[in-house]
């Protein structure tokens, strides 16, 4: 059964019974959740993106807490196309954690933090760490997607302190979220009027040890364009074709939400970019599709104001008859 009852009061998701009607408890699958209840876009301000990790925290746990309920799947993974009759006036449904292109939103790290941080240790702060970005100007809360034992603060004046997952909120998670607020901040000097906006510098500790560094500026400055080809070998012929994500960093590697720059993509005689050639940031995130032609040495050119021209090389390869042959049919 979809459920997408939370937004309408206390409820975090609906009892099984209630919906199947059944004098008895059987095993319960939520098929959808979130999704058009809360539209996120990757440009949204910081305050929409922490309700919409909240929400999408508050599900899941809801869900473990009922051993009847067999498992919750999110509405949806990606942001999609779609017609005048639903979307955004775009005709683009901001339904999903990560953007059309594949690239993560805050709410995508809600997921990656319930696995293992012997598969990968997770540490997002859910902020861009800016005085004003928020609703008279408050720095708190501050939300942390984790999967460590806890998180270690520290400011340029030397203080530090620790603070814990949030079990009494989120009781069924495997790895609650560390929420940082004025209960748990006590005298810690973070974000209040009368105090210089500072960095903030965050590790992620495990069995007492230091497994992860995250550091937010407090003057986040355009350091790096980052340009990453997800395949460097393609085939001609076949309509093979690769994801490119630029992204504009700081100068600790963390997006520039609001850098809004427009970037020129060309490429040469055999490679296609799918799509316009003039191509907005948004949310400091810029994606796009190439596709291969004939054989050689291939070579994709991105032109931004702020960092010059930057040149990826991609090797097309010619088809075997065997692919030649599937593809023809």
């Amino acid at each position: 059964m979809n459920d997408f009852v939370l937004g309408e009061g206390n409820k975090w998701v609906r009892s099984p019974q209630n919906v199947t009607g059944l004098d008895h408890e059987v095993p319960y699958l939520i098929t959808e959740y979130a999704g058009h209840m809360y539209p996120t876009k990757r440009r949204d301000c910081e305050t929409w993106q922490i309700e919409h990790v909240m929400r999408h925290l508050k599900v899941l746990d809801g869900s473990r807490a009922n051993p009847n309920i067999s498992g919750s799947i999110a509405w949806c993974l990606f942001d999609y196309n779609t017609h005048q009759d639903f979307g955004s006036g775009d005709k683009i449904c901001y339904h999903g954690i990560s953007d059309a292109f594949r690239m993560p939103k805050f709410a995508a790290y809600v997921y990656a933090s319930q696995q293992s941080p012997s598969q990968k240790v997770v540490l997002k702060p859910v902020t861009y760490w800016t005085r004003g970005e928020r609703p008279e100007a408050k720095a708190l809360p501050i939300v942390i997607l984790t999967n460590c034992d806890c998180i270690e603060m520290s400011m340029p004046t030397g203080e530090v302190k620790r603070f814990y997952p949030d079990r009494s909120l989120f009781a069924h998670l495997a790895h609650p979220p560390v929420i940082i607020d004025e209960w748990n901040l006590g005298d810690f000097p973070i974000g209040d009027w009368g105090y210089a906006w500072a960095d903030l510098h965050f590790k992620g500790i495990i069995n007492g040890e230091t497994v992860k560094e995250v550091s937010l500026a407090a003057s986040p400055i355009p350091t790096t364009l980052s340009v990453d080809v997800h395949k460097h070998s393609l085939t001609s012929q076949q309509g093979d074709s690769t994801r490119v994500a630029i992204e504009v960093l700081d100068q600790n590697n963390n997006l520039l939400p609001y850098f809004g720059e427009v970037l020129t993509v060309s490429s040469s005689t055999n490679l296609t970019v799918i799509g316009p050639n003039l191509i907005a940031l948004e949310g400091g995130v810029a994606s796009f599709w190439v596709k291969a032609e004939t054989a050689g040495k291939g070579h994709l050119i991105i032109e931004s104001q702020t960092f010059g021209t930057r040149t990826v090389t991609i090797d097309v390869t010619h088809a075997t008859d065997e692919q030649l042959e599937v593809h023809n049919g």
